[in-house]
């Protein structure tokens, strides 16, 4: 479930915008030039992607709504 007070507070404390997504989120990899989801990685490669790889969340569905401080 969004967390939108999340995303209220950062922007409030950092005096920045902040995008959060419209629902839940999952996590996808950079790799081979294209983002994936981790499950999709693990698939692939046989383990879980490591940090060293470049992460993001991205919502399962909709998109990402804009919070103001």
């Amino acid at each position: 479930m969004p967390k939108p007070s999340i995303a209220e507070a950062m922007a409030k404390f950092f005096n920045k915008k902040v995008y959060g997504a419209n629902s839940g989120a999952s996590i996808e990899v950079y790799h081979n030039k294209i983002w994936k989801s981790s499950q999709h990685y693990k698939n692939q490669v046989g383990n879980w992607p490591s940090g060293i790889l470049p992460h993001r969340l991205v919502p399962d569905k909709g998109s990402y709504s804009e919070y103001l401080p």
